[in-house]
């Protein structure tokens, strides 16, 4: 006869057939199991749930940021960053998709970076480097190609401090560790090379 009971375990039934009609929701488990897929790496399992979870539920942030997550695991960093800003308007205040926007920027600009030093253009690949690290300026990838673009220009002294540098801050970077080496080694300093190997 506690009315306040009955009315509390009212307000739990209703909770119950709630949260069983969203996970019975086929776009809720459509995205959910993208989810998983992309945390398994199975990326083509992941594009086809979370594009089918998209057609249902086209203004959900979580598949809205999960196919950019999808995108950026597949080097698309600017399609990526369009995704997460689409799930930061679906969800303001959102930290977490300002933060991939970031993420994503500082991979594009790696990206275009890398892809002029194999072009051989290396200032201006040197400037997209360099536009990386204002974003992430302690990464150790960001620092190591950084000095690849360095070492390939002649300018040994000013990539020794950049693989160091990375290498502090992950001892396994093998593009810094690589690039050290080879600095060391070009410098007649094969003792110090064949310390790091």
């Amino acid at each position: 006869n506690d009315q306040n009971a009955i009315e509390y375990l009212a307000e739990l039934q209703q909770l119950h057939e709630k949260a069983l009609r969203i996970a019975n929701d086929p776009a809720v488990r459509a995205r959910q199991t993208g989810i998983v897929f992309l945390e398994q790496g199975q990326l083509e399992n992941a594009q086809r749930e979370l594009q089918n979870s998209l057609a249902k539920r086209p203004n959900d942030p979580k598949v809205l940021g999960n196919i950019g997550l999808l995108r950026l695991r597949q080097g698309h960093h600017e399609e990526a960053k369009g995704w997460f800003q689409r799930a930061a308007r679906a969800e303001p205040g959102s930290n977490k998709w300002r933060g991939l926007i970031r993420t994503a920027n500082f991979w594009s600009q790696m990206k275009q970076a890398d892809d002029l030093l194999e072009a051989g253009k290396l200032a201006e690949a040197q400037k997209f480097a360099r536009q990386a690290l204002t974003i992430e300026p302690n990464n150790a990838d960001g620092l190591a190609l950084l000095g690849n673009i360095l070492a390939r220009g002649q300018n040994l002294a000013g990539a020794e401090p950049l693989y160091r540098e990375a290498l502090r801050r992950d001892a396994g970077n093998t593009s810094a560790m690589r690039g050290l080496i080879e600095l060391l080694s070009r410098n007649g300093r094969r003792d110090e090379a064949q310390t790091l190997i």
